[in-house]
């Protein structure tokens, strides 16, 4: 992969083999993209936020139902004890 914004190929051989071109690919967390855009990262980025506030709704609604369940009210106080 080759990071520019004009459309450039390199053959690169490694032990007599073409290695291969790839269109993207992540490294130390980011994704770098053979165009030098970030709109793949963003749309990964946002996928994440995305799921983790899913996460959070959903174990909301499953802690509610379960009060709901047992009986427990938000303002009670419950110790393991």
């Amino acid at each position: 992969m080759v990071n520019s914004t004009t459309n450039t190929s390199t053959d690169i051989n490694m032990n007599g083999m073409k290695l291969e071109e790839v269109t993207s690919c992540k490294y130390v967390g980011t994704t770098l993209s053979k165009y030098g855009t970030s709109t793949a990262e963003v749309q990964i980025i946002i996928a994440m936020a995305t799921s983790a506030m899913t996460r959070r709704k959903i174990q909301a609604f499953e802690h509610k139902c379960l009060r709901r369940l047992l009986r427990i009210t938000c303002t009670e106080h419950k110790t393991n004890e």
